[in-house]
């Protein structure tokens, strides 16, 4: 588990919902609506958090790029994270995908930096008791690389005090440099 150095904040105006769902390919139904809108949480890196109805929904995400350009590319939220959760109040198992044009990256299987502003997003929607809090993500699944993320959030005096992500990784290459002696 790796603590993260800064805690989640909120940041960034989320465009309204029909410019959501152009983004995600979605009908506008699909988004989780007015009871868990769509938000931006950063601890270092800003992500535009957008909570689906349901996983089938998210599975059937086609990111449109002329949209994101148009509305995120230069936002305080350029990256996205589309998530769904089973039970939005309460829930402790949600998977989610992470979309970040502006690094280059089309999809990622497991972003430790979007589990974390995503506890920041999960603490305020779902009003965390004192003390730890631990969710399970499911990422990866949609691109044929599944990744599974231990979340946790520790809440005192009201406000998140400290926020974990870990895991168990599987190699899948290994390398070595030769550098030339400059003498």
């Amino acid at each position: 588990m790796l603590t993260s150095p800064r805690l989640p904040t909120k940041v960034g105006t989320p465009p309204p919902p029909e410019v959501l769902a152009r983004l995600l390919g979605l009908p506008v139904e699909a988004l989780a609506g007015a009871g868990l809108p769509a938000a931006g949480w950063s601890a270092g890196v800003p992500f535009l958090c957008i909570p689906l109805k349901d996983r089938a929904a998210l599975s059937r995400i086609q990111l449109d790029t002329a949209t994101w350009a148009a509305h995120l590319k230069g936002s305080e939220t350029p990256h996205i994270v589309a998530l769904a959760l089973a039970d939005p109040a309460a829930g402790r198992d949600l998977d989610m995908r992470m979309f970040a044009p502006a690094m280059g990256i089309v999809e990622d299987p497991a972003t430790g930096a979007a589990a974390v502003a995503l506890a920041g997003f999960l603490a305020e929607r779902q009003r965390l008791p004192a003390g730890t809090t631990r969710w399970q993500l499911r990422q990866g699944e949609d691109m044929g690389r599944p990744s599974l993320m231990d979340l946790e959030a520790d809440l005192a005096a009201g406000a998140l005090a400290a926020v974990r992500v870990g895991g168990t990784a599987v190699l899948i290459g290994r390398g070595s440099l030769d550098v030339p002696d400059p003498m």
